[in-house]
């Protein structure tokens, strides 16, 4: 994290300057009518929307090498190969196109899929620091050397993305995140209990913190029995 802050920071502000400036719907746009003062101000949103999604738009990524770096160094290991697997893991897990579009999903891949990111890299390098064979540091050691010596561990993260590649597709083939999150409010909403609705909330929360934002549409009536139920005994005996 303290390796990635610097990016963060940088795609952060930039975001900020360009919804909170540079854009015509902006307070600041609005209040100094910027479309008239400022004709370039869509190129100058259109270049700091781009450093922003150079840094904190592929955050997941960068979070993917450096874990998988620093694993690998936790193991007293070295591999000049294991961020680019790291890498090369996550973006086969998580290549994936726009429902009913050719486009690719990029939300995958922003700060916040961070978490995800990371977790990612990290049995990357636990992979490659129990298999691997280190390299001496000698002066004739090249790229090719180490691939061949690091074949084994990457063939397998490349085959398990593959096979997670595969169930994440299959997943979103059959809109599974729909029919769990229609599912759930439908029994939320219509067994009204508080209990259950921490415990959504919490995994719902939980979810979130891990990059995957679900849609729970709960009714205005979720509490509905228990509403009935005061408003009842506050009539009946003249006292909430």
């Amino acid at each position: 994290m303290v390796s990635i802050f610097p990016f963060a920071l940088i795609g952060t502000y930039c975001l900020a300057l360009v919804n909170s400036f540079l854009s015509t719907n902006s307070f600041f746009g609005r209040l100094t009518n910027i479309a008239k003062w400022f004709l370039a101000h869509n190129f100058a949103g259109a270049i700091v929307n781009d450093i922003s999604l150079a840094t904190t738009g592929v955050l997941a990524l960068y979070a993917a090498f450096i874990s998988a770096e620093l694993t690998m160094r936790h193991y007293g290991k070295n591999s000049s190969i294991v961020g680019i697997a790291s890498v090369a893991s996550y973006i086969l897990i998580f290549i994936h196109t726009i429902r009913n579009t050719q486009q690719y999903e990029m939300n995958y891949y922003n700060a916040t899929w961070f978490i995800v990111g990371i977790v990612v890299g990290y049995f990357v390098g636990w992979i490659f620091a129990k298999l691997d064979h280190s390299i001496p540091e000698v002066k004739d050691r090249d790229l090719v050397k180490t691939v061949i010596i690091n074949i084994k561990p990457l063939l397998i993260v490349l085959a398990g993305a593959l096979i997670i590649h595969w169930g994440f597709a299959t997943y979103r083939q059959y809109q599974m995140d729909r029919i769990i999150a229609q599912s759930v409010s439908t029994v939320a909403n219509q067994h009204s209990s508080y209990g259950l609705s921490i415990l959504i909330s919490l995994i719902t929360t939980f979810t979130m913190w891990l990059g995957y934002v679900g849609t729970l549409n709960f009714s205005s009536n979720i509490f509905g029995n228990e509403s009935i139920a005061n408003l009842s005994y506050a009539l009946s005996h003249k006292t909430p």
